[in-house]
């Protein structure tokens, strides 16, 4: 069963008084389609956990693999961190063609 977690919008006071918004995140671990954020947001980055057994691709859309699309993995890439911080209009979905283990940042 894949586990999904979830973590709301944080505002969190900086050294000097100004704010720091923290994105919400989710988790995927298995092939699948995943909706991450139906409706407009950031897509911060990608955290890959283990080296990706198959393609990522993400796409720009409310709720199907389809439409825009913002980034695409090939399989065998490295573990790491992926910063893309673009505006999604519709929403990010993400599909995994393997069970590979990553976390999305988002806001």
């Amino acid at each position: 069963m894949e586990k999904i977690f979830l973590v709301e919008v944080v505002e969190e006071k900086e050294e000097g008084g100004g704010d720091k918004m923290v994105g919400k995140y989710t988790y995927i671990s298995t092939a699948t389609t995943t909706i991450v954020k139906p409706g407009p947001s950031i897509l911060m980055g990608i955290l890959i956990t283990e080296t990706a057994a198959g393609a990522i691709t993400v796409y720009d859309n409310a709720s199907a693999a389809s439409g825009d699309v913002i980034a695409l993995f090939k399989a065998s890439i490295a573990e790491g961190y992926y910063e893309i911080d673009t505006a999604c209009r519709n929403g990010i979905v993400i599909v995994t063609a393997a069970a590979s283990k990553l976390t999305v940042v988002y806001r």
